[in-house]
């Protein structure tokens, strides 16, 4: 991404994750295709090369459908100077969802115990 947040170049898995092109995303802003709605830039000097920020978000496929995924947003410091930045997207999906099942799994349980009244002291 530019300082400004709008897409210079991306590769095959952010085109799986979000049905578009490479020509397509190029030059549009970063929050077309995730939830990084509001453009934040990191401060851009050689002190904060290691800095970085990661957050869970979704990504909304040109098809409509959307993928859970972990991005982390870190500074392209070229110089001493931030020119830019890599934004790095791990897909999170399935795992998601493997939690998701495995927490209502756990709350159907203690249900059940109440109902049945083991869970007394």
């Amino acid at each position: 991404m530019d300082l400004e947040g709008r897409v210079i170049n991306a590769n095959q898995v952010a085109q799986d994750l979000t049905g578009y092109t490479v020509s397509e995303m190029i030059g549009y802003p970063i929050a077309s295709f995730t939830g990084w709605r509001r453009f934040a830039p990191l401060s851009g000097n050689a002190e904060t090369s290691e800095a970085e920020i990661r957050q869970n978000d979704k990504i909304t496929h040109k098809d409509g459908s959307t993928r859970e995924v972990l991005t982390t947003l870190a500074p392209i410091i070229i110089h001493g100077e931030n020119v830019g930045y890599y934004l790095i997207i791990k897909d999170i999906t399935e795992q998601k969802k493997a939690a998701d099942r495995k927490g209502k799994r756990r709350v159907d349980e203690q249900s059940e115990k109440r109902v049945s009244g083991d869970d007394e002291p």
